[in-house]
């Protein structure tokens, strides 16, 4: 976990010891230039839960304060007609009272995106994406149902080609599924 960290945070503290800089960040400076890129990106959120195991009033709901933590990777090429890219991220779960709801992983999610561009005017589309979580109220975000504490996971993909047919009239054909456990 050290070495993971630490190879997370060596490019920032090797770039802290360069030269300041003073240019101001510009939208055409943040987005990535060239046919390939990579990223890492450290999160870090923080929640009060009210009711962790979803229990009525009448059952006295525990409640605790929730930290998770953890790093999320990314990686992709484009180019004229194709677009790729992956990613990967995971948290650590700590409750400030329930030690033992604690995890190392606690959070996963992952997925790709492939953007082909068969002509100028007809584009297909793939895309997958996975979760596992121990918060399954996560997955529920349509309905808001709370189940929980449990080990929840979604797979989902997604397949589409759009074609424009005329400047006002475009066709799309979508075909959609997931999975829930």
């Amino acid at each position: 976990r050290l070495l993971l960290l630490g190879g997370a945070l060596a490019p920032a503290a090797l770039s802290a010891q360069g030269p300041a800089t003073t240019t101001q960040t510009t939208e055409a400076q943040e987005h990535i230039e060239g046919p390939s890129y990579g990223r890492v990106a450290i999160g870090f959120t923080q929640v009060y839960d009210d009711n962790i195991f979803a229990v009525p009033e009448s059952q006295h709901p525990q409640s605790d304060l929730v930290a998770r933590f953890g790093p999320t990777f990314e990686v992709g090429r484009h180019s004229r007609r194709l677009e790729m890219s992956a990613k990967y991220g995971m948290a650590a779960e700590r409750y400030f009272e329930r030690y033992d709801l604690n995890s190392d992983v606690a959070y996963q999610n992952g997925g790709f995106d492939i953007r082909y561009s068969a002509t100028p005017r007809t584009a297909l589309r793939f895309t997958g994406a996975y979760v596992d979580t121990q918060s399954p109220q996560e997955l529920n975000q349509a309905s808001l149902i709370t189940i929980g504490r449990a080990r929840a996971e979604r797979l989902a993909a997604h397949a589409g080609l759009s074609r424009e047919m005329t400047k006002l009239t475009q066709l799309n054909l979508d075909y959609d599924i997931a999975n829930d456990t």
